[in-house]
C-alpha cells in the first residue's frame, strides 16, 4: 500500500512559508496538516490556503498527531529553539537558511535532533537546480581542471520597505534590521545560499577568510555591503562581493575557474573548456540549459523520502553549520581587521 503524504507543519507564515505551502501543494508525497504564526492573521490565511488547523502558539502546533515534521521560516535566531522544542516533540526538521545565528546554536540543533532520532535539514533549494547539478558533474568529472577561483557577485536593491516587510509586505516586523535578530545582513541572509552553492558544487572547503562590511545607504544595524576574500583549503582564493543598495540591480553568478577550464553559474549555465572533453568542443563558450524545475518542491520530496526510508536528508544539519561557519567567520575578521580561521 501507498505510505501517506509526510504531515508538515508550518512554523511561521510569512511570505517564505508561502512559497514553501505553493511548492508543496502539488506533491503526492508531503502534505501540509498544520500551521502556526504569531500574529493571527496570517496564521488564519494560512490555514484557508491549505485547508489545516492554524494556530498561534507553536505548543498547540506540535501536539497535532498528524504533524510528523515541521518546517520552520521564522527571524534566524528562533530557529534554533523552535528545531530543539520540536525534536524534543519527536517531529522531523526542515529549516530554513541559515540554520541558526551562531555556531553554538546550530550544533545544538544537530545534537538536538540526534539525541531524539529525527531527521534534521537545512533548506538550501538551489542545489537542485538542474544547472547546478550539471555543473557538479563538471567539476567532479575533471572538465575544469583543479578549480584555483571563485566568485560570487550580486548587486541588487532591496526598497525601504524590505527591512519592515520583506518583499511582499505579507507581515510587518523588524527582525530583518537587527544584528541580534538576524544574525547580520546581505552576507547571512542572501549570500550563504551562494556559499552552499559553491560547496556543493566544487567540494571545497573555506580555510579562511578575510572580509569587510558596512551599512552606507540603509536605516538598519545590519550591513549592506559586503567584502569576502576567502582562502579554501586546497589552496584556491575565493571572493564574495555585494550590496542591497545598488539602484537598477547589475550582473550576478558565480564564477569557478580551474586550470582548464571556466564555469559561470547562472541559467544558462556558461561553461568554457580549454580542450575538448568527452565530447564537449573545447576553444568557446557553450551553454547548458535545465528544464525548469521547483527547487522547493524537490527539496520537500527528497526530504520526505528520506524520513520514510529512515535515511539521512541530502543537506544536513552539518551543511548547514558549515555555510554558516563562513559568514561568522567573515563577520569576525570585519571586527578584528584580520584573517580568521573557518572553523570544520
Amino acid at each position: 500500500m501507498p505510505r501517506k503524504p509526510l504531515g508538515v507543519g508550518l512554523i511561521s507564515c510569512g511570505e517564505i512559508a508561502v512559497k514553501h505551502q505553493e511548492s508543496i501543494a502539488p506533491l503526492r508525497t508531503v502534505k501540509v496538516v498544520a500551521c502556526m504564526d504569531v500574529q493571527a492573521r496570517a496564521a488564519k490565511d494560512m490555514g484557508a490556503r491549505c485547508g489545516c488547523p492554524h494556530f498561534t502558539r507553536v505548543e498547540d502546533l506540535l501536539g497535532c498527531e498528524e504533524v510528523e515534521a515541521v518546517l520552520i521560516s521564522t527571524p534566524h535566531h528562533l530557529h534554533a529553539p523552535l528545531a530543539i522544542q520540536a525534536a524534543a516533540a519527536g517531529k522531523h526538521v526542515m529549516v530554513e537558511k541559515p540554520m541558526a545565528t551562531t555556531e553554538q546554536d546550530a550544533t545544538a540543533m544537530i545534537r538536538a535532533c540526534e539525541r531524539h532520532g529525527v531527521a534534521l535539514e537545512t533548506i538550501f533549494p538551489r542545489r537542485y537546480q538542474p544547472t547546478v547539478i550539471k555543473a557538479r558533474q563538471l567539476v567532479q568529472s575533471g572538465a575544469i581542471g583543479k578549480v584555483r577561483l571563485v566568485t560570487v557577485f550580486s548587486l541588487g536593491h532591496k526598497k525601504p520597505s524590505y527591512w519592515t516587510g520583506g518583499f511582499t509586505g505579507r507581515v510587518r516586523t523588524s527582525w530583518r534590521q537587527h544584528k541580534r535578530e538576524a544574525g547580520g545582513g546581505y552576507l547571512i541572509m542572501n549570500f550563504v545560499h551562494n556559499i552552499d552553492c559553491v560547496r556543493f558544487v566544487t567540494g571545497l572547503e573555506a580555510d579562511t577568510v578575510y572580509a569587510d562590511y558596512d551599512t552606507f545607504a540603509t536605516p538598519v544595524e545590519v550591513e549592506d555591503a559586503v567584502a569576502v576574500t576567502v582562502r579554501y583549503a586546497n589552496g584556491a582564493l575565493g571572493t564574495i562581493t555585494g550590496a542591497t543598495f545598488a539602484y537598477g540591480g547589475g550582473p550576478r553568478g558565480d564564477h569557478i575557474v580551474g586550470t582548464k577550464g571556466h564555469i559561470v553559474l547562472a541559467d544558462p549555465l556558461r561553461v568554457y573548456l580549454s580542450r575538448p572533453f568527452r565530447g564537449k568542443p573545447g576553444g568557446r563558450w557553450i551553454e547548458f540549459r535545465g528544464r525548469r524545475v521547483d527547487a522547493r518542491a524537490v527539496s520537500a520530496r527528497r526530504f520526505a523520502a528520506a524520513v520514510r526510508g529512515r535515511r539521512q536528508p541530502e543537506v544536513t544539519g552539518e551543511d548547514g553549520r558549515a555555510a554558516l561557519r563562513v559568514c561568522l567567520a567573515a563577520y569576525e575578521s570585519g571586527v578584528k581587521k584580520r584573517p580568521v580561521s573557518v572553523k570544520r
